[in-house]
């Protein structure tokens, strides 16, 4: 299992609200990382 689907399944532990699982999934990365690492976003590291 990679670092991506790890955190998914934390993810999915941690919220039981498909809806808000569906909202996370559809937000850009980019938004939930500081403005000096959103180059890095899409990047699948730990």
């Amino acid at each position: 299992m990679n670092a991506a689907e790890v955190l998914a399944q934390r993810l999915r532990a941690a919220v039981d609200d498909e809806r808000a699982l569906a909202a996370i999934a559809q937000t850009p990365r980019e938004r939930f990382v500081p403005p000096r690492q959103r180059e890095r976003a899409y990047e699948n590291v730990a």
